[in-house]
């Protein structure tokens, strides 16, 4: 939609030659990550859990490792947590969450869902913080009686800054090639939509040059 949308110069960024096109996809997603950091000032040290192994629940993982920090990553699909783990995440089932109760000093919830969010209302350790980085599908019903006897502090956080994003996938490499499902030409564009509504699915992108 191009030729629908005009918009100032200084709003583009210029992509580093050692950042491959498929990276760049990443820019945008990986800026929201990195947005925590930005947005609240956390500790050295704390304990911190991200739930969700999604696109967004990796890529805050990632975000979290690069910024000094050892996160636990909670999901459920073993393969898309075994690409944390082969980053040195810890990583931990849903079913097995309960070893972290009332321990976590802040708990990123990205899986959208809300048994995603009770249970970051459950690992948060009293006066704990809850960051919701994924918003939430359906009405919520959450446990206030808990956010409230244990002072938690419930955050939202939305999008990041370009240039730090741009600046680590420059310096460090994260291999986000991994978190791409499949590349579909544009003009296969209703087939990649439903390859992208898998489950199992990360990231598919359109590749408009065919």
């Amino acid at each position: 939609h191009a030729e629908y949308l005009c918009l100032p110069e200084e709003n583009l960024f210029l992509v580093p030659e050692n950042i491959s096109d498929v990276e760049a996809v990443f820019i945008e997603p990986f800026a929201a990550a990195l947005g925590i950091f930005d947005s609240y000032r956390f500790e050295p040290g704390l304990r911190l859990a991200v739930i969700g192994d999604g696109r967004l629940g990796l890529l805050c993982a990632f975000a979290s490792r690069a910024r000094g920090f050892c996160p636990v990553l909670i999901g459920h699909n073993k393969d898309k947590m075994q690409i944390a783990k082969n980053r040195g995440i810890e990583t931990l089932l849903e079913n097995e969450a309960s070893v972290l109760y009332a321990s976590c000093d802040v708990v990123i919830e990205a899986s959208g869902s809300v048994s995603g969010f009770n249970l970051a209302a459950e690992i948060s350790r009293p006066r704990g913080t809850i960051i919701l980085k994924s918003t939430l599908s359906g009405q919520i019903q959450w446990p206030a009686t808990k956010v409230v006897v244990n002072e938690l502090r419930v955050l939202g956080s939305r999008c990041g800054r370009f240039a730090p994003a741009i600046d680590l996938l420059t310096n460090i490499n994260l291999n986000l090639q991994e978190l791409v499902t499949d590349v579909i030409p544009l003009s296969r564009g209703i087939e990649a939509f439903k390859i992208a509504e898998n489950k199992n699915s990360l990231k598919v992108i359109l590749d408009t040059t065919s």
